[in-house]
């Protein structure tokens, strides 16, 4: 919502590192995720599951069941509402850690606007060590606003 889709389209359709998937259950889409992959970690940008869907555990079963060898790193909204702490502490019971330091998710178009966001991850990744370098991968070439850096 709000997201003109077509320069989010421009900017993956054969992009090397980012991958759509549909979710399927019994032959239904029951959801989507997208992630870019890079060499020491996993992006995920969107994952969602259809309304009908949610709350039958398919996003925690599909979370589980990845079995990337490298860590995963997403963005969350801030924990200021019971909504966005609810979906905090769904990625923290799957061993998600949030990282406290400030994080904007760039504007994906000039028509919309940067938004206050938190990094979770899991895996090896240190916050104190690897935050600045994650921040300035997904500008690069997440979000390609290599002049926010």
């Amino acid at each position: 919502p709000g997201i003109p889709a077509e320069p989010l389209f421009r900017s993956t359709d054969n992009h090397p590192l980012f991958f759509s998937n549909i979710l399927i259950n019994d032959s239904k889409p029951i959801g989507i995720f997208t992630y870019w992959t890079f060499p020491d970690f996993n992006y995920i940008e969107h994952f969602a599951i259809t309304e009908s869907e949610r709350n039958k555990g398919w996003g925690k079963i599909f979370l589980r069941e990845i079995d990337w060898k490298k860590a995963i790193v997403l963005e969350v909204e801030p924990p200021t509402n019971e909504l966005n702490k609810r979906r905090i502490e769904f990625y923290r019971n799957l061993d998600f850690n949030l990282w406290n330091t400030h994080y904007t998710q760039p504007a994906y178009t000039k028509e919309t606007v940067p938004i206050e966001l938190k990094l979770m991850v899991q895996g090896k990744l240190s916050e104190e060590k690897d935050f600045e370098r994650i921040k300035r991968t997904l500008y690069q070439d997440v979000y390609n606003a290599k002049d926010l850096l």
